[in-house]
């Protein structure tokens, strides 16, 4: 195929607007990031708000604190705590139906069912030991009071107390650096509500808390808040914008395939070559690609990459458009493909599932033939052994399944099952009688006995035994003929040899008596002539046998024209009426009054109808009538009849042989060829010419 300036079947051209596409949905988002005003944080669910609460949380717990965060996040705790509350009087008043037991470590076992030695709540009332404990991530192990620290004035802090018994918090100093920022309130929002979910999970039954004194302070600027505000910025804007890229880039590629014509397209060589993958691997790699645009999306890669995300989606961007709009026109070729060729697609011819199961196919295909196959069995259809061993199989796996597999009333199972397998071969059996009857006819077929035939009553292949019985008739048939065709050549043989060899006999002994001295002149002239007419003759046998074996040939060149049949009869009749009268043979014409223009080629035609005449000329009774019938309804119908004087005893077939005489002695003159002559040329001009035989009546038909 050449080169085509159509974008839809060049393959330069198709992979420059892959990548055109690819590369300006590219600029195209990177621009509207870039320009495009960041969704508001107090109209989104903020990541930062969820960040609040382990920070807080980890304030609590000295074990907890994360190293990583001390200097973004800080944070002043003092706690007041009854050290041993559960065995205290007011733990007891407030939760009377816990028990708590203590443990051999000092530890602290809340449940019911404990043993009697062990020491519960229940049987002991001690007085509250108070404990003081500080947390930091600046000062550790030294006494601080939260309220008193100095903190920066640039940072977002708030100090308060929280009472356990109320659940309530007190602030008591907020800072806020810069009010008018929307940011900077939802922050000191955000970091309020961390602190008032992570205080409020706080269970005094459990720990003892009574009060607890705290500063919280961070930096607006902090990276973990400059990270949780582009994961939102990310998630909520530039990761929509960019799938929106990709969805209207593959759009615009999905349009550019669908359109292209599949029997054009196919010999294109981007497409040859994507054709050659199979459609598991394709699959394959758009669901890597899909899982990939998920981790895209996801706010592990923006915590770790954050500050290169501007470098990454944009390149990610590219490679997501590029290979997508390749799996793209992949399968919109491919669907084409398979309703346009169908299991011949290459969707199918280079699937590995395809490509497995045809394996699979051909290995159980190859054990079956294998088995059965006649070479190494000696097993064929109509073998009873080979049903006697599938049959046997059957009922034996039936009695073990039934054994292993059914639970209940196995016995029965395996009845009805062996008069199912006995029904079915029983009713089979039939039918391998039937094939072992087309067998032996068959056999009898190969051998030269087409008499044979199969009983199309009783088999019960009914369309196979008819197709072997018409094969057997229609043998039976072409061997008479050839029979008879070989009957003919010999008789050909014979009849074109006395023909030959009678004039040319004349020929040469009148030649040789001219030849002889004491010969008078006059009986040479008388010899001169003899020799003449017997050359004459023998010109017209071989101008017959040539005009004969070009019309065998359709080598005969047609002139037709648009004439008057009738006319063309009656001119030939009129041609021999003198020469029929004097055998007083009367011809009697019944034509039409309309002329019968029909697309003929005159002189052919009139050959056809002087061999016809010529004929009844010498074979025709004297003294009796000709019948000449020309009759024109959808086809010209030309009859001729008359009273042959020899007896007919020859069929109209073996007439129309060639070098075949109406007189068996053969002393009339002609080559015996007239007859095929005229059929030959009334065929080539798509007629048809019959000859009926009824006693000695002799029934010419042509039709036009």
């Amino acid at each position: 195929m050449g080169k085509s300036k159509d974008i839809r079947y060049n393959t330069k051209l198709i992979w420059m607007t892959i990548f055109l596409i690819s590369l300006l949905a590219t600029l195209i988002t990177t621009f509207t990031i870039k320009n495009k005003e960041m969704t508001n944080s107090s109209n989104r669910p903020s990541s930062i708000q969820k960040e609040f609460y382990p920070l807080i949380n980890n304030s609590l717990y000295r074990e907890n604190v994360n190293v990583a965060i001390r200097q973004e996040f800080d944070y002043y705790v003092r706690s007041y705590k009854i050290k041993n509350y559960p065995f205290t009087q007011e733990y007891k008043d407030r939760y009377p139906n816990i028990t708590v037991a203590m443990g051999d470590n000092g530890d602290y076992i809340y449940g019911d069912g404990f043993p009697e030695d062990m020491k519960t709540n229940k049987d002991i009332t001690e007085e509250p030991v108070f404990t003081i404990n500080y947390i930091s991530n600046r000062i550790l192990n030294e006494d601080f009071d939260p309220q008193e620290i100095n903190l920066n004035k640039e940072d977002i802090y708030v100090k308060g107390f929280f009472d356990a018994d109320t659940g309530n918090i007190t602030i008591t100093k907020k800072n806020i650096p810069d009010e008018k920022s929307v940011n900077t309130k939802k922050l000191y929002d955000y970091l309020m509500v961390g602190l008032k979910n992570v205080y409020g999970d706080i269970d005094s039954s459990q720990n003892g808390i009574k009060r607890i004194n705290f500063a919280y302070a961070f930096n607006p600027n902090a990276d973990f808040v400059s990270r949780s505000i582009y994961r939102d910025d990310y998630l909520y804007n530039a990761f929509g914008v960019m799938m929106m890229s990709i969805v209207v880039a593959l759009f615009i590629v999905a349009i550019l395939a669908i359109i292209g014509n599949y029997d054009r397209a196919k010999e294109v060589s981007f497409y040859m070559g994507i054709s050659r993958y199979p459609v598991e691997v394709v699959l394959l790699a758009t669901g890597l690609l899909a899982a990939a645009v998920s981790v895209l999306g996801s706010t592990g890669l923006v915590d770790n990459f954050y500050k290169y995300l501007n470098i990454i989606l944009p390149t990610s961007n590219f490679i997501a458009i590029f290979t997508a709009s390749i799996a793209v026109y992949y399968f919109i070729h491919g669907i084409k493909s398979l309703y346009n060729e169908g299991l011949n697609s290459f969707v199918i011819e280079k699937s590995i599932i395809a490509k497995i199961f045809k394996f699979i196919k051909r290995t159980i295909g190859n054990f079956v033939l294998n088995i059965f196959s006649r070479e190494k069995t000696g097993l064929d259809a109509t073998s009873y052994t080979k049903y006697i061993i599938i049959y046997a199989a059957l009922i034996v796996l039936g009695f073990i399944a039934c054994n292993t597999v059914v639970n209940y009333y196995g016995e029965v199972v395996f009845m009805l099952w062996f008069m199912l397998i006995t029904s079915i071969f029983a009713y089979f059996r039939k039918h391998i009688i039937s094939l072992k009857e087309i067998e032996s006819v068959t056999d009898n077929i190969a051998k030269g006995n087409y008499s044979v035939k199969v009983d199309q009553q009783n088999n019960k292949f009914a369309k196979i035994t008819d197709n072997v019985n018409n094969i057997s008739n229609n043998l039976n048939t072409a061997v008479e003929k050839a029979v008879k065709s070989e009957r003919m050549k010999t008789e050909l043989i014979t009849n074109v040899s006395h023909d030959l060899k009678t004039p040319l006999t004349s020929i040469l002994n009148y030649s040789e008596l001219i030849n002889f001295e004491k010969t008078k002149d006059e009986d040479i002239k008388e010899y001169a002539e003899i020799i003449n007419e017997k050359a004459h003759k023998l010109k017209n046998i071989i101008e017959d046998l040539f005009e004969i074996s070009k019309a065998s040939s359709n080598n005969i060149e047609l002139h037709l024209e648009n004439l008057d049949f009738k006319s063309l009869i009656s001119q030939v009749i009129g041609e021999w009426e003198d020469k029929l009268e004097e055998r007083g043979l009367d011809i009697v014409i019944n034509f039409p009054e309309k002329p019968v223009m029909k697309e003929l080629d005159g002189n052919k035609t009139s050959r056809v109808l002087d061999n016809l005449f010529s004929n009844i000329n010498k074979y025709a009774l004297e003294n009796t009538r000709v019948y000449v019938d020309l009759i024109e309804d959808e086809r010209a119908r030309l009859t001729i009849k008359n009273i042959s004087k020899y007896s007919l005893n020859i069929s109209s077939d073996e007439l129309l042989e060639r070098f075949t005489r109406g007189d068996s002695s053969r002393n009339t003159q002609g080559s015996g060829l007239g007859l095929s002559i005229a059929s030959s040329l009334v065929e080539v001009q798509g007629g048809e010419f019959k000859l009926d035989i009824d006693g000695d009546l002799f029934k010419t038909i042509i039709e036009f």
